[in-house]
């Protein structure tokens, strides 16, 4: 991150044997920024994994909060 302090909290909960979910928050205090990093994997195929992240990045700009970037990310793990 390109901040001095930052303050993380995450938690990971398996849903299923073969489905795990993530959330990560990540507070910027000096800049009144969150980073939102909510994530999920599949394994439910013997050698592939699927695991889709979403980030979400705001900040609070003239007393409002307003989101700067949204992305997506799936990425698929093959193992042999």
């Amino acid at each position: 991150m390109p901040f001095k302090w930052n303050i993380l909290v995450g938690a990971s909960k398996d849903i299923k044997p073969i489905i795990n979910s993530k959330f990560n928050y990540i507070f910027i205090p000096m800049k009144k920024a969150m980073v939102f990093l909510p994530s999920i994997s599949f394994n439910g195929l013997y050698n592939y994994d699927l695991d889709i992240i979403l980030k979400i990045f705001l900040i609070e700009q003239m007393d409002e909060i307003r989101p700067i970037n949204h992305n997506v990310f799936i990425r698929v793990k093959i193992s042999f």
